[in-house]
């Protein structure tokens, strides 16, 4: 099954029947995002060798490098870093955690960081090809990009960020509800 044809089955069995629920509740929508990894469309980028959904497997053929495979390996911790990050984000908005906030901010930073290097190393593995339209991997380029431009922009969420770990509001000047201590789930 091609990823197009998993994302429309995932999109008309589980995320539009749920659509207007979870829209209603305000719930986060868990389960649709565990059947979009299920699918495997969350790890599509990945080599399938190393886990993932082996999208991207011509493109790691060519890594024959030790610099690039180190490069490869580099983006396997980052990913991995973002998909701890995503689960105790998750983990702490389903338990009404006073960091969820926080760690929301921080999974779409990390979370567009690395997509944005993921995508740098499959231009490079690829070359020229893959700026052809019909390319995934150009599609993959230009959406990563749209993460740091999209508000909040990256430099935007380290700022607030910071703010927040150094005891500041995220806009204004009253201080902030989320200490360091807090935010690292350590008690104050």
């Amino acid at each position: 099954m091609s990823y197009q044809d998993a994302l429309a089955r995932v999109i008309s069995e589980v995320i539009a029947p749920a659509a207007a629920d979870v829209d209603r509740s305000g719930e986060f929508p868990r389960r649709q995002i565990e059947a979009l990894g299920e699918a495997g469309l969350l790890s599509l980028p990945i080599p399938a060798e190393l886990g993932g959904g082996g999208g991207l497997r011509a493109a790691a053929c060519r890594w024959r490098s030790n610099n690039s495979r180190a490069q490869l390996a580099r983006l396997r911790i980052e990913a991995d870093r973002a998909w701890a990050l995503v689960s105790e984000a998750l983990t702490a908005i389903e338990d009404g955690r006073g960091d969820a906030q926080l760690l929301v901010l921080e999974v779409k930073a990390a979370a567009g960081e690395a997509a944005a290097d993921a995508a740098d190393l499959a231009l490079r593995a690829c070359g020229g090809a893959a700026f052809r339209k019909e390319s995934p991997v150009e599609r993959l380029f230009r959406d990563s990009r749209a993460a740091r431009v999209m508000a909040p922009t990256t430099e935007a969420l380290h700022d607030f960020i910071g703010r927040a770990l150094c005891g500041l509001p995220l806009l204004g000047d009253a201080p902030a509800t989320t200490s360091v201590a807090t935010a690292s789930g350590a008690s104050s």
